[in-house]
């Protein structure tokens, strides 16, 4: 009896053990790192959005050297040069310098201002675009990263939380009051759990390594501990947030600018069945005349009516074509902010109920079965279950943030600005 009544206390006094092992404490945010902070140096440092960013001032740069006529063409003739003699620089009678230069109509200059204008404006919206991706692909890789370290975190806490119980069954078996497959059993659980945390550390290494290319950086490079990115400030309403991708998603503004293009170049075609203008200048330099000047004006004959008017359809059709891709485009984005959308607040809903009644009730059934093992009115594998359950009901919750996480950075993306009400900018960091 009173070799029981020992066993008893030290099994009493494992399970607090346990308990307070399984409690987390709270830790201060040093070696951290938010988001804002990692969304604040991929836009500074990422070579993608430098790229697009380097095309845009180049095709700002264009428009300079657009809307010129071509440059003229000067010619030197040597003409009535003795047959007998090479000299053509001192023997030749005649020594002219012609000057010709073509010439558009005046407007057909403006309009080629006007489209390099306005691929000088699709390259800055493809920046944008390119600035939103990027952004959405961090902000979805943070929330791999902080899913996989948060993660790993439940592995290890569950392999030291079985490696307790697995000396409360021994001390149990020892006593008489297990059979000798629960020890076994244990052992396989914490074997199991330690196969599931190799696996997350290699998920955490290849999160770390995306961030770290997105940075700019080494892929091995150190990042700090990542700090819970999901907020719940009041989020726009739908029609607030079609309206925002409508109005300024760089897709839909780029789809617009190339309808716009399309439209320049239909009076681009239009304007080359005008003809030419021909102009040729000649200063004449004779022995037998003296030096005299010639001027002659010329036009272009648009006689090849057909390659004109295909161009013409051409252009046309293009336009027709850029139409019907930015209907289809708005119509999508407006579909896809819904979905996005959708997505957000059922993840948001589901961790809310998680934080709320699924974690803390797992946790309770846990603390009561281990009691109730201990005073022997349960099994091990009702043990085993109720960690088991706990552990499902905590990873469901870290793959909910991680889908809410990614949901936001799709509809942030589509929508080119926050989705958070404005009263609600600022996102406050919460670490778990």
């Amino acid at each position: 009896m009173k070799k029981s009544g020992i066993v008893f206390l030290g099994m009493l006094w494992i399970l607090a053990s346990v308990i307070h092992a399984g409690e987390v404490s709270p830790s201060d945010n040093a070696g951290s790192m938010s988001l804002p902070e990692i969304l604040t140096l991929v836009q500074r440092d990422n070579p993608d959005i430098l790229a697009a960013q380097k095309a845009w001032e180049i095709a700002t740069l264009q428009i300079q050297s657009s809307g010129t006529p071509e440059n003229p063409r000067i010619d030197f003739e040597w003409m009535y040069a003795p047959s007998t003699k090479f000299s053509f620089w001192n023997d030749a009678d005649e020594k002219n310098i012609v000057v010709n230069q073509a010439l558009k109509r005046p407007d057909y200059y403006s309009l080629q201002k006007d489209i390099a204008a306005v691929m000088a404006q699709v390259a800055r919206e493809r920046h944008q675009k390119k600035i939103n991706e990027i952004l959405a692909q961090t902000r979805s890789a943070y929330a791999l990263y902080y899913h996989a370290h948060h993660v790993l975190d439940l592995y290890r806490e569950n392999v030291e939380l079985l490696r307790r119980f697995s000396k409360v069954v021994e001390a149990k078996y020892i006593a008489g009051q297990a059979t000798q497959s629960d020890p076994l059993k244990a052992q396989l659980e914490i074997t199991r759990m330690r196969t599931m945390e190799l696996v997350m550390a290699q998920e955490k290494e290849t999160a770390q390594a995306l961030l770290n290319s997105l940075l700019n950086r080494p892929t091995q490079a150190e990042l700090g501990k990542p700090l819970r990115p999901t907020q719940f400030s009041p989020l726009q309403s739908l029609e607030q947030l079609q309206n925002l991708a409508l109005a300024q998603g760089p897709d839909i503004h780029e789809a617009t600018l190339e309808v716009s293009h399309a439209a320049l170049l239909v009076n681009s075609a239009r304007l080359d069945f005008w003809p030419e203008l021909m102009l040729q200048y000649r200063k004449r330099g004779s022995a037998m005349n003296g030096n005299s000047h010639d001027l002659m004006l010329g036009v272009s004959l648009p006689l090849w009516q057909s390659s004109l008017k295909a161009r013409e359809q051409a252009a046309l059709t293009e336009q027709a074509m850029h139409t019907a891709q930015l209907k289809a485009l708005q119509n999508m984005t407006a579909y896809e902010v819904k979905n996005q959308l959708v997505k957000v607040q059922s993840a948001q809903r589901f961790i809310e109920l998680y934080e709320s009644s699924v974690l803390p009730q797992a946790r309770q059934i846990l603390q009561i079965t281990e009691a109730a093992y201990l005073s022997g009115r349960s099994g091990f594998l009702d043990l085993m279950d109720a960690q088991r359950l706990q552990l499902g009901a905590q990873l469901e919750y870290h793959e909910y943030l991680k889908q809410h996480e990614q949901a936001v950075a799709a509809l942030e993306s589509l929508v080119g600005t926050s989705v958070y009400a404005a009263a609600s900018q600022n996102p406050k960091n919460k670490e778990e």
